[in-house]
């Protein structure tokens, strides 16, 4: 059944094929934030989206609520920082050009790099990596969640966990020439991982680019995801498969990545974009 027919103005924004539906945290005071997240991002019934962002956009620091394509809860979007932070200038706050916004897994800055009609490149810091098995959420270890042995069918998995803000599995692989879309899928959601993981697959092409699949938590397939990027670059840069400095090539384009060995934080430059707007009448 729909929630309501009241008009809901919303922003589409999008970060190489990631997108996600922004509304004003003062417009649904009174919803179901996770139905609401169901419905806006259903493709057939909805707008379409791989989840809802919801923004205090009263003043700074900038709260930021974000909510999976099933509704779930997040606690941090590497994509939607930056989708904020031109959500927010284009709606509110035109001559700003830095942001701060407020996530479940800390205070983030994000920095308007520039804007050309509805494109922006845009940079923000996540971070410092845990890689410990207590920050990832992986249950019947200790110390560091790295070297996990998993099996997929017939296939072996060698998994090195790392929590970015949110939980990651990252499995380096010479190709893509297999099921990984399945393999995503169980290993986000079998025994080791009670509240679920986020799943990459890294094909380093050198030190300084690698390619990345994901399988989101919450969500499924999706062609990016920034704290992945991050995720991948950490711990590529131990296992000395990558440099510090990287460009990480998803399925919907290319993100730019270093790692700060001084601060922790992994600095990442990227795309945003606001794919449409209007009003969603549930």
């Amino acid at each position: 059944m729909p929630m309501s027919f009241k008009p809901l103005p919303f922003f589409k924004m999008g970060s190489l094929g990631n997108c996600y539906i922004f509304i004003e945290a003062k417009n649904v005071e009174k919803y179901s934030l996770k139905k609401l997240a169901k419905e806006v991002s259903d493709t057939s019934m909805g707008i379409g989206a791989d989840g809802l962002i919801i923004v205090d956009t009263a003043k700074p620091p900038f709260k930021m609520r974000i909510l999976n394509r099933d509704g779930s809860p997040a606690e941090m979007c590497g994509n939607g920082i930056r989708q904020a932070a031109l959500f927010l200038k284009s709606l509110r706050y035109p001559s700003r050009k830095k942001f701060l916004l407020v996530l479940p897994a800390g205070k983030f800055e994000a920095e308007v790099v520039s804007v050309k009609g509805s494109h922006a490149k845009i940079r923000t810091a996540l971070g410092p990596p845990d890689f410990s098995a207590k920050a990832v959420g992986l249950i019947n270890h200790d110390g560091l969640a790295f070297g996990i042995k998993m099996k997929y069918g017939q296939r072996k998995i060698l998994a090195d966990c790392v929590s970015i803000g949110n939980p990651h599995a990252i499995i380096s692989v010479n190709n893509f020439d297999f099921d990984w879309q399945g393999a995503g899928y169980y290993i986000c959601h079998c025994s080791l991982f009670p509240d679920g993981v986020n799943v990459h697959f890294l094909k380093a092409i050198n030190h300084k680019c690698f390619e990345m699949r994901t399988y989101e938590r919450g969500t499924g397939v999706t062609k990016a995801c920034g704290s992945g990027a991050a995720a991948c670059l950490a711990v590529g840069v131990i296992r000395g498969l990558l440099h510090r400095k990287a460009v990480a090539v998803t399925e919907g384009g290319k993100l730019e990545l270093d790692w700060d060995f001084t601060t922790g934080m992994i600095g990442q430059t990227g795309p945003a974009d606001i794919i449409c707007k209007g009003v969603f009448l549930g």
